[in-house]
């Protein structure tokens, strides 16, 4: 689509998202900002994109998260009073960075971002980020059959790597374009460059395979952290997998699986080895990759 087309069709999108959620959210809305990929036109993919929202509201809010589409695309708004969101600006977090290239639909959130500046806390977010998006596109590749999303959250993934070894340089790139200026590794910064081109075409599943191949031996890479046996993985998974996380262990990656075949048994893969584990440790990598 022409890029004249996506600024027309975000602008309609602003438009739904802010009707939305003004007559949605109780108590007295700050500030209502859209960022990601919504408000960067370059980088946004119809169809494949969501939209990203925050709130801010004076008090804190009674309802966290809230998801609905605007015309063609997912929307996901994350509510936090102004106290909230101050601390995570004081602490460094990612999100306060991603504002970076914003739309703001309601008030301005400019006074917030004085002092935002990179912490240990900015990495430590990134780099588990970058692993719970691994999981997720191995999840949707394996399990789920969905290519188009494999493909999303493992471009996802080796963002995530790419800014958290920008910001160990005291860099936080955003955009597509800030993100492969600031790739330092050639390999990180062409597997990137065609993960962006892959969205943006249909890629085949023996193709994608290829870039997870690529991206779980990078990551490992990028991050210091043995690599786990993809081929390992693909056994387990064909035993019936029903779920996939993938996680750091001991300065190794584990992908953990959970299989159901008569019973429920969580698997877990970390260098070759395969080993059974309790449900209870997927229960917390699930929670990780919520985060």
């Amino acid at each position: 689509m022409p890029r004249r087309s996506i600024k027309k069709y975000l602008e309609d999108v602003y438009w739904v998202v802010k009707e939305t959620l003004t007559s949605s959210i109780k108590g007295r809305l700050c500030c209502l900002v859209v960022f990601g990929s919504a408000a960067r036109p370059e980088d946004f993919v119809k169809g494949l994109s969501d939209v990203d929202v925050l709130a801010l509201t004076e008090d804190r809010p009674e309802r966290r998260h809230y998801f609905f589409k605007a015309l063609d695309s997912e929307v996901h708004a994350v509510v936090f009073a102004v106290d909230e969101f101050r601390e995570l600006v004081e602490h460094g977090d990612p999100l306060a960075f991603m504002m970076k290239h914003r739309i703001e639909l309601h008030g301005s959130i400019d006074d917030l971002l004085v002092n935002l500046k990179i912490t240990e806390r900015t990495a430590e977010v990134l780099r588990g980020s970058a692993l719970a998006a691994l999981g997720l596109a191995l999840e949707h590749y394996y399990v789920l059959r969905d290519h188009v999303k494999a493909l999303s959250h493992l471009y996802h993934s080796v963002r995530h790597v790419a800014r958290y070894k920008a910001s160990l340089r005291g860099v936080f790139p955003v955009s597509d374009e800030e993100v492969l200026r600031e790739c330092v590794d050639e390999q990180l910064r062409s597997l990137y460059w065609r993960l962006v081109k892959a969205r943006r075409s249909e890629v085949d599943a023996g193709s994608l395979r290829c870039l997870m191949r690529e991206a779980v031996s990078l990551i490992s890479s990028e991050l210091g952290i043995k690599e786990a046996s993809l081929e390992k993985l693909e056994e387990v998974a064909a035993g019936g997998a029903v779920m996939v996380t993938a996680s750091e262990e001991n300065g190794c990656l584990a992908f953990k699986v959970e299989v159901f075949n008569g019973d429920r048994r969580v698997l877990e893969v970390v260098g070759d080895e395969v080993r059974e584990t309790v449900k209870e440790d997927l229960g917390l990598a699930i929670k990780q990759r919520k985060h």
